[in-house]
């Protein structure tokens, strides 16, 4: 779902008339907390299912951890090596940090 609020988003942005790397950039800083949110609050939400041992655990606890284990690893695999040096971003970080970490985002995949 966040995938397609991002690209509609980007599309927005593009048809507004900005060129792709502005877009690209205004999507980053405008759409990175609410995916981050959203990803946090799944995380939360399905750990009480990951580490259950009560009835019908045996059908949520495997669903419940593929979910969360791809959620917590499918970041860093999508940026690669690199990403860990790039990607630092808490809930509780500034407008400032976000757009410095977008920007460190950019620069990195530009060169």
């Amino acid at each position: 779902m966040d995938g397609i609020l991002i690209l509609s988003y980007y599309h927005l942005s593009l048809e507004s008339g900005l060129d792709r790397a502005s877009a690209m950039l205004q999507t980053c800083r405008t759409q990175l907390r609410p995916v981050m949110m959203t990803c946090i609050a799944a995380c939360v939400g399905l750990l009480p299912a990951a580490f259950s041992t009560g009835i019908g655990s045996q059908v949520q606890r495997p669903l419940a951890l593929v979910v969360v284990g791809g959620i917590l690893v499918a970041p860093g695999d999508f940026y690669g090596p690199g990403g860990s040096q790039h990607v630092r971003v808490a809930l509780t970080a500034t407008d400032e940090r976000i757009v410095a970490a977008v920007d460190r985002l950019t620069t990195a995949t530009a060169s």
